[in-house]
């Protein structure tokens, strides 16, 4: 009895190694067939043409990223950079996810072939071709990421060179916040006025600063934010750091705005009501209920003179 009990043991023994020998030859088998699928070979080259691609466009992404870093180091509120690095960010999200992509898709076409279900290799191989149509809508976005950082590169190309030439002036405040703007512009000379004991004995209080740098849609009442922020947050900035100052708020008022009723008071409002938004105790801010007399242009270029008119000013009310 022990000797047959030890032979059952062999035949089993010998049985188990045979099935798992039978099942490597068989998985070998498999995927040898599947190496000889001409589909198969296609769709795993399209597979790896895929991952190639979107190893590339990182690689492109990584470089606009740095060209950002360094428009940022200069003026990181340039209007409509908050955008374009949100776009920039959105697309190496993607990009980053497709590795991910590929190794689900290639396991899902190796199960599809082994099953050799028709459906599921229709659905996989055509899930592929549509990823890989997708990657190319996403190299012409990159592209064009690309080409849209060009300006913001070229701003802050020419506000260095300004910088240099000592046209443009920077000033950290107490609140951490740097002002980088125009010489004799309102933001130099409010915070001459606000932090400067002598030059505020000389400025009469009547003095008037204009915005140079605001602008109205349409020449009507509304802002025109994008190219007026970095201004409006430069002065919003500056009395918040300052919180004992308050301003005066009118728009300048010409023969064609009086014309058109209500005009100068109400590009006050709109400034009043931004500076608002922005941070600033609206009891510190006063708008004009008149318009300020716009300065008088020679006749001689009268018509050059009224398109650098400005638009709106302030005046310090109270320290």
């Amino acid at each position: 009895m022990p000797r047959v009990a030890c032979s059952n043991v062999v035949i089993l023994s010998l049985l188990v190694t045979l099935e798992v020998v039978s099942l490597h030859a068989c998985a070998k088998k498999k995927a040898a067939s599947l190496q000889a699928d001409p589909k198969y070979v296609a769709a795993s080259q399209s597979l790896e043409r895929l991952k190639a691609d979107a190893q590339k466009l990182q690689a492109t992404t990584a470089a606009i990223h740095k060209r950002l870093e360094q428009v940022e180091a200069t003026a990181d509120n340039l209007p409509g950079l908050a955008a374009f690095r949100s776009n920039l960010f959105a697309t190496e999200e993607v990009l980053g996810g497709v590795g991910g992509t590929v190794e689900y898709l290639a396991r899902e076409l190796a199960a599809a072939f082994a099953s050799g279900d028709g459906q599921q290799i229709e659905k996989v191989t055509a899930t592929i071709a549509s990823s890989a149509d997708e990657m190319k809508k996403f190299e012409r976005s990159v592209i064009d990421l690309s080409h849209e950082l060009i300006p913001f590169e070229r701003t802050v190309s020419q506000f260095r060179a300004l910088a240099a030439a000592g046209v443009f002036f920077t000033r950290v405040l107490p609140t951490g916040f740097e002002v980088r703007a125009a010489n004799d512009g309102i933001e130099q000379r409010l915070l001459a006025i606000v932090t400067d004991r002598d030059v505020r004995k000389k400025a009469a209080r009547a003095s008037w600063l204009a915005f140079d740098r605001v602008w109205f849609a349409d020449d009507g009442a509304g802002l025109d934010v994008g190219p007026s922020s970095e201004q409006l947050e430069n002065v919003a900035a500056i009395l918040k750091a300052y919180p004992t100052v308050k301003l005066e708020i009118a728009g300048y008022d010409d023969a064609a705005a009086r014309a058109a009723s209500g005009l100068a008071p109400a590009r006050a409002a709109a400034l009043k009501n931004q500076f608002v938004s922005l941070g600033v105790a609206e009891p510190r801010l006063k708008a004009a209920g008149n318009g300020r007399p716009q300065p008088r242009c020679p006749a001689k270029d009268a018509e050059e003179c009224r398109k650098t008119q400005p638009r709106i000013a302030a005046r310090v009310a109270a320290l």
